[in-house]
């Protein structure tokens, strides 16, 4: 029996499990590849996996579970998980912000296997010229630093993640920023029906609803959109009859449908397929 990881002042524990983030299919066993393997090695004391891939970008459109996998992957091998929650966090811990993001660093190197998560990364990685001052330039140059310090480390990882990756600074795009950059797009038919049949024992859904083939009428939905989805079936079977025995029914996805409609416009949607090289 494993003992439990010591948890810093940053770092904290994440409940979201593997099975729990439906799709993604492919995200996951690059994840795998990337991040699972490698830590279950660390941890048996094995030396031959190669976990140079340490600092990793999910980019792609909003609601489409990057948040959600980057979370389940630390849970899946017992990680620390330490969440840049913006520059207020920082401020918290130290009026200098540079000092504050190297504290992050630093803790996450003494307590592995750990995942650094930036959330929206874009906020203070942004092009040049385009950014919120001198404070902002020097975190993002502290941070790009941080990042190529860990090649030095082992058992910890870096997640980022961006809606916009066409507004990043080209600096965070090179192997000594996020050094493995993974596209997170829209999820295809069967993808889509996989999320439903992921969320759906968290909902009272009849047997009768095939969510596979529901999924098929869903075009251009993301994640975040499938759940709106059966939160709004729900509203329309609990507006019938109020009983706590009420199942979702075919007919009130059929309501729902009517009302819930893909959140990522067709026009924008450039922008989050953005193709990035390293």
């Amino acid at each position: 029996m494993s003992c439990p990881l010591a948890r810093g002042r940053f770092s904290v524990q994440t409940i979201v499990k593997w099975e729990e983030v439906g799709g993604l299919l492919s995200l996951k066993k690059e994840l795998e590849k990337y991040i699972v393997y490698p830590i279950k090695a660390l941890k048996d004391n094995q030396d031959f996996w190669n976990d140079q891939w340490t600092r990793i970008l999910l980019y792609g459109p909003p609601g489409c579970g990057k948040t959600l996998i980057a979370k389940a992957v630390a849970n899946k091998v017992g990680a620390n998980f330490i969440p840049f929650q913006g520059l207020g966090m920082l401020c918290e811990v130290d009026k200098d912000l540079k000092s504050a993001l190297r504290k992050m660093f630093d803790e996450a190197r003494a307590h592995t296997p750990c995942i650094l998560f930036f959330d929206h990364v874009d906020v203070f990685c942004i092009k040049s010229g385009e950014k919120g001052g001198y404070v902002m330039e020097q975190l993002f140059s502290q941070l790009l630093l941080e990042l190529e310090k860990l090649e030095a480390a082992r058992g910890v990882y870096v997640i980022g993640t961006t809606n916009r990756p066409d507004l990043l600074d080209p600096a965070l795009l090179t192997r000594k920023g996020f050094n493995k950059i993974l596209h997170v797009p829209l999820p295809s038919p069967e993808e889509r029906g996989l999320i439903l049949t992921a969320i759906g024992p968290r909902k009272k859904i009849d047997v009768g609803v095939d969510l596979m083939a529901l999924g098929q009428r869903c075009e251009g939905f993301s994640g975040a959109d499938l759940v709106g989805l059966i939160d709004e079936a729900a509203m329309f079977a609990m507006e019938e009859v109020f009983c706590l025995d009420k199942t979702i029914k075919e007919e009130h996805f059929k309501k729902a449908l009517e009302k819930i409609t893909p959140s990522v416009w067709e026009k924008v949607h450039t922008c989050y397929t953005y193709v990035i090289t390293l």
